[in-house]
């Protein structure tokens, strides 16, 4: 395992595309009452949309103060990085995830680009699966007066994620394995460090570097979310303001076959976990990739391991658990182990 960072100037050795007209790319705006196929056309085009009042405001005042008390608590990681980064936001704040996790703007812009379906053989048995996506990662973001600018750079990179130059009309869903989403708690400005964000970013050569002139400042007002494909560029801007801290929450969607960013089985509590209904739990990534991925005793962790008896929908010969079994291996093999330890 080794990772080599070099600062170094870009020399080209692909062939690139010149996209005609780059300057019509922007951040489209929306309402929660515009049609979402609009916002999907928007984000697939520019690589970003804006959607006014995402969240209400009394919902926005609502998951604020729930995550006052830890934002309190945490510290600063160096004196001269003056902002605060809380993961965990099913924990800090179970009700908000609850929320975005079955809004229906939310899950139709995240199934529309991110579900994955495949295609294979069991014997003479032509097997389709279609699955949805998951949640990738979650955070927190209190960002203090005289925080540093940050590189531009893609979510996606973190999944290795190659991709060729396309002009936008060559566009393809699964092109992107993930979505980056943001929601403001409080006003986010050029001023207090916004998001930059490079439109039309997500068109380019994965190698390519950022062409950073062509940077445009993603402004929020609290409740508003911005939607980014994650192989678009971009990085928190500079808080230049005297007293001014800039809240953001992040809640991020993949592919559902791929490693999440954020390792929720290492964190969440099982009650936690079940206090969730079960399509926010599948979204949290607790359920089986169809056909049979990510399993724990051979059968849906939302059975085997959270003890949800019928949760595992798997229809799907040769792969079905049979029926009693892993429950009652999950408890030899979970419960008692841990009792030993």
């Amino acid at each position: 395992m080794s990772m080599t960072i070099t600062k170094e100037e870009y020399v080209p050795t692909l062939q690139t595309l010149s996209l005609i007209g780059e300057s019509q790319f922007k951040v489209e705006v929306f309402t929660r009452d515009d049609n979402v196929e609009d916002m999907i056309n928007a984000l697939k085009y520019n690589g970003g949309i804006r959607v006014k009042s995402f969240l209400t405001a009394d919902e926005i005042k609502e998951v604020n103060a729930s995550v006052r008390p830890a934002l309190e608590k945490a510290s600063y990681a160096r004196p001269d990085d003056p902002t605060k980064r809380l993961a965990r936001l099913p924990e800090h704040s179970p009700e908000i995830t609850r929320r975005i996790l079955q809004d229906e703007i939310y899950t139709a812009i995240m199934d529309r680009f991110l579900s994955v379906k495949f295609e294979s053989w069991l014997e003479d048995k032509h097997v389709v699966v279609e699955e949805k996506p998951i949640v990738a990662m979650s955070s927190i973001f209190e960002v203090g007066p005289g925080m540093h600018v940050q590189d531009l750079h893609r979510d996606d990179s973190i999944w290795y994620n190659e991709m060729p130059p396309i002009k936008p009309e060559d566009y393809k869903f699964g092109r992107d394995v993930s979505i980056s989403f943001f929601i403001a708690g409080s006003k986010t400005t050029e001023a207090n460090g916004a998001t930059r964000f490079i439109p039309g970013s997500h068109l380019t050569h994965h190698n390519t570097p950022p062409e950073t002139h062509k940077a445009v400042t993603a402004e929020l007002e609290a409740g508003d979310a911005f939607f980014m494909l994650s192989s678009c560029y971009h990085g928190a801007g500079q808080n230049s303001t005297k007293d001014e801290k800039r809240l953001v929450y992040a809640l991020f969607s993949q592919k559902p076959h791929l490693r999440q960013e954020e390792n929720y089985a290492l964190f969440m509590g099982h009650d936690l976990i079940r206090s969730f209904p079960l399509d926010v739990q599948r979204r949290l990534g607790f359920d089986v990739a169809l056909p049979n991925l990510g399993w724990v005793d051979h059968a849906s962790p939302l059975e085997s391991v959270l003890k949800q008896k019928g949760a595992d929908k798997r229809q799907i010969a040769g792969y079905n658990p049979v029926d009693g079994v892993a429950d009652e291996r999950a408890l030899t093999s979970h419960e008692l182990a841990g009792e030993s330890q």
